[in-house]
């Protein structure tokens, strides 16, 4: 079974040359903080969509750590091109204005236009991977913790307008206690 429009999408994208493959690689932006192995694989292992949190707080420190985790660098010889906003309901030492069923909302966003114009097709390719990674990091680290996470898409106009944002929302994790 073919797919013809994945096809021209790949095609389309493609690096056709040495000189093409020079031009849209960068160095490396740094090296992925590395995690103790049995504890990663036991949140892999243990990792599910969770939509229902309890009714109480998140660690702001150990938000932050985990915040600190999804931002870190990906080894990848592409540039960032992702950033993530955080809406706050539910964290020690932090005011919330209307409470949610997550503590945290965390949207990869990228500036499509631009990531576009400087990158190509395959930086499209790039700004969703990368999102992706970054969800992953958090959903993961968010069960290292003992909380949940669930990873959403949504209708993006409406996300961009309620984060004040021209960029375009990639994905969103929401993230709770359970």
């Amino acid at each position: 079974m073919t797919f013809p429009l994945a096809l021209r999408a790949h095609a389309g994208s493609a690096l056709v040359d040495a000189d093409a493959v020079s031009a849209w690689t960068t160095s490396r932006q740094g090296d992925e903080p590395k995690l103790d192995r049995e504890t990663l694989v036991r949140a892999i292992r243990k990792r599910r969509s969770v939509r229902g949190y309890a009714d109480k707080p998140l660690p702001r420190d150990e938000l932050a750590d985990l915040l600190r985790w999804a931002e870190a660098p990906i080894p990848a010889d592409a540039p960032p091109v992702v950033r993530q906003l955080v809406t706050v309901a539910s964290v020690d030492g932090l005011e919330q204005e209307h409470p949610r069923d997550a503590a945290v909302n965390v949207f990869q966003v990228g500036d499509l236009e631009a990531i576009v114009e400087r990158l190509g097709d395959r930086g499209y390719r790039w700004a969703q991977l990368e999102a992706g990674i970054r969800a992953g990091r958090l959903q993961i680290g968010a069960f290292m913790r003992g909380w949940g996470a669930a990873a959403s898409t949504f209708y993006d106009e409406e996300v961009s307008r309620l984060l004040d944002t021209h960029e375009s929302p990639l994905l969103m994790v929401a993230v709770g206690p359970r």
